[in-house]
């Protein structure tokens, strides 16, 4: 299980979430503000140095991934999202070391007509928290924050929901915040389930699940034969992935989510995001149905 807390925007405070940094030294880190065209233009050429920052990060996580943002911005043209890149001289060479993504509008939470930078920048990601190469936490985060202070077209107050507080990255925003004079409005605290095993999945299914319903499971399994062959088929193709999504949004929309009114497909917007999406994890093997 993991703590994190939901930064909500039921009462946003009218001070900005923080202020700009005293004066220091040169920078070492550059901040890349990246919009949606920009962001486009860029991806291809981002995928290699994402998928190193990932292995110097302390938080891995995916809904920062710059081809999520890219599907997000395709889907959700009104949603302006940015990205935040820090890049950071190394040996020469120019090394990505933070990930940032945010949209910019009204906080999901909030009947208040305030624009604010929310994260995750699309309703379907679930974790705010950059990604940020461990070596340099506060001076990623320090710039990142100059960053948004100075550019005229951003908001100053972020939104986040929700932002893990169980590692290095948390607690370097908190000390980079205090040292800026500021510090976080905390809405709420919760408990959010994570998998987190060395089992492969059948020992995990034998400790996770009991032998009674590991049995149910069977009878239902032949039931289901009865009816005709069950089939298990693990699908990684891009275009194959494409066209499964769109099955599985078929299937969605025609049981009680869509009758109710809330299967993706119900929405368009975030059907294109779905098969963006998957299609576009698909495409360097991080994405499978």
């Amino acid at each position: 299980m993991s703590d994190i807390p939901a930064y909500r925007t039921d009462d946003i405070p009218a001070a900005p979430a923080f202020a700009a940094a005293a004066p220091h030294a040169k920078p070492t880190i550059a901040i890349e503000i990246a919009d949606a065209a920009s962001l486009a233009k860029s991806l291809a050429g981002l995928h290699g140095a994402w998928a190193d920052l990932l292995s110097r990060a302390d938080t891995q996580n995916v809904f920062m991934d710059p081809s999520l943002l890219h599907a997000a911005a395709a889907a959700d043209p009104a949603g302006q999202q940015h990205a935040l890149l820090a890049w950071k001289t190394v040996d020469g060479a120019r090394r990505l070391v933070g990930v940032w993504g945010f949209a910019v509008g009204r906080p999901r939470w909030s009947v208040l007509p305030i624009r604010v930078l929310t994260a995750p920048a699309y309703n379907h990601g679930y974790l705010a928290t950059p990604v940020i190469d461990r070596d340099c936490l506060d001076e990623a985060i320090e710039a990142m924050l100059d960053a948004i202070a100075a550019a005229q077209g951003l908001p100053k107050i972020l939104a986040l929901d929700t932002l893990a507080t169980d590692g290095a990255t948390h607690e370097a925003l908190i000390r980079v915040l205090a040292g800026r004079g500021t510090a976080p409005r905390v809405f709420e605290h919760m408990q959010r389930p994570r998998l987190s095993s060395d089992l492969d999945g059948k020992a995990y299914l034998e400790k996770a699940v009991s032998s009674s319903t590991r049995k149910k499971l069977r009878q239902y399994r032949r039931r289901l034969a009865e009816k005709g062959a069950v089939t298990s088929t693990i699908i990684t193709q891009p275009d194959a992935v494409r066209r499964a999504v769109d099955q599985f949004l078929d299937i969605e929309a025609a049981g009680w989510k869509g009758h109710n009114g809330t299967a993706l497909k119900c929405n368009d917007a975030e059907a294109v995001f779905m098969r963006g999406a998957m299609v576009a994890l698909a495409a360097r093997g991080n994405a499978a149905i």
